[in-house]
């Protein structure tokens, strides 16, 4: 499996970041920062689903973990899975 979120798709994304080197004072120089290749990566979480009665693992980005615990198919299950030893 992808690194991928499984509900929205949403992915690893390649960007540029700017960041000046140290000792720069300021004036036109701030707006000249080095460009350099940066790799954001999706905030995903491996958690279990249910879908259609049968427990499924995959893999969800944070803002998909707290919709679908809003809608109740990821805060019954966590609570199921608990077994306590006597």
């Amino acid at each position: 499996m992808a690194y991928q979120c499984y509900n929205c798709h949403k992915k690893n994304r390649a960007s540029t970041r700017s960041q000046h080197h140290k000792g720069v004072a300021g004036g036109a120089w701030k707006h000249k920062a080095q460009k350099s290749p940066k790799l954001f990566r999706a905030n995903l979480h491996k958690v279990k689903l249910i879908a259609s009665s049968t427990i499924k693992h995959v893999k969800l980005c944070t803002d998909c973990i707290s919709l679908l615990r809003r809608d109740g198919h990821l805060g019954i299950l966590a609570k199921a899975t608990v077994k306590v030893a006597a």
